[in-house]
């Protein structure tokens, strides 16, 4: 696996942005450090699975500033895993090593709800209910009764 990775650090990371692309390397060489003595032919959706719960459970070894020591999130390991699908994807399209690819059996993990926001009572901001009232021209509603509101508590009616 880690001649695959070499390989398309080389070739296919090239198209993506730069930012992408420092992320998706720091990814795959994560993936060549847990797997990259394997065969691709020997990758397995288990040996993928357990690598993925490692990651959950141990962390990628990426020491981050204001975070301890600890596994990765959900959305996280699901990152890690379509980067590993994106290599796989080429591996059985473009290069023709494989027939089929080993982490379209893995189940991506389920991502944790984001955060509840909940409304108060008190609006969160003094925004006017409709145009006429406001007390500063508004020329980007041309006139028209809703607008842009400038505030999710206070929407126009």
């Amino acid at each position: 696996l880690s001649e695959a990775v070499t390989r398309y650090k080389k070739t296919a990371l090239k198209s993506l942005t730069p930012r992408t692309r420092d992320t998706d390397a720091t990814r795959l060489d994560w993936w060549a450090a847990r797997l990259g003595a394997e065969l691709v032919a020997n990758v397995t959706p288990a040996m993928i699975r357990e690598a993925l719960d490692s990651l959950r459970t141990d962390g990628s070894g990426i020491a981050r500033a204001g975070r301890g020591a600890g596994g990765v999130s959900p959305t996280t390991a699901a990152h890690y895993l379509k980067t590993l699908r994106r290599l796989f994807n080429v591996v059985v399209k473009e290069w023709g090593w494989l027939r089929e690819s080993p982490v379209a059996k893995v189940t991506k993990p389920k991502p944790t709800p984001g955060r509840v926001r909940l409304n108060s009572a008190k609006p969160a901001c003094s925004a006017p209910r409709t145009v006429e009232s406001a007390p500063f021209p508004v020329s980007s509603c041309a006139g028209r009764r809703r607008c842009r509101p400038w505030c999710w508590s206070t929407a126009y009616r």
